[in-house]
């Protein structure tokens, strides 16, 4: 929709008539509908990317902080520079037919694998979720699970608390605020 949003706004009403536009043929058309295109999502592309990466890395910090250190890989490496200062992709034409090759959904899905399970840990509910965990085998009968599901609780949280963390002491600190 997006890019009929933008053929409406690049050739006007009448974007889909080759003939009142001009054309000669159908071909014609494609070929210029796929020229404004490809402009268009290199423009979201780029724009997305410095969006993700400032947002991130705010101009004014000389030094990264902990969490900015974490997406450095992600947000400050060979694909991403290019795509900041603006060169264009050779590979893009096929960004038209297959989307989840822009880059910069890339980038976000990559940021979004690294800190998967911390939003179950940024609402506040981690610790309350732990100690129902605690108590299900043995509390509300309601609500009580196995041990074996417990366990596996138990594992998902230890999973995620070992991947977004790299020492105890950063752990604890977030352990407390929670």
């Amino acid at each position: 929709m997006s890019l009929n949003k933008n053929r409406l706004t690049s050739l006007g009403s009448n974007f889909t008539d080759y003939k009142k536009l001009g054309f000669k043929d159908e071909a014609a058309l494609a070929k210029a509908n796929k020229s404004i295109d490809l402009k268009y999502l290199r423009q979201l592309n780029r724009m997305l990317a410095l969006l993700l990466h400032d947002a991130v890395f705010e101009p004014s910090n000389k030094v990264d902080t902990a969490a900015q250190s974490k997406l450095n890989g992600i947000l400050r490496n060979s694909d991403v520079l290019p795509i900041l200062r603006g060169v264009v992709d050779d590979d893009d034409e096929e960004w038209l037919a297959q989307p989840w090759k822009i880059p910069v959904l890339q980038i976000w899905a990559k940021m979004y694998h690294k800190y998967e399970g911390m939003t179950d840990m940024l609402t506040g509910t981690m610790m309350e979720e732990l100690a129902n965990i605690i108590t299900c085998v043995t509390g509300d009968a309601r609500h009580r699970r196995t041990i074996y599901e417990a366990d596996q609780d138990f594992e998902r949280f230890g999973k995620t608390l070992i991947a977004n963390f790299k020492d105890t002491a950063t752990l604890w600190e977030f352990l407390r605020a929670s």
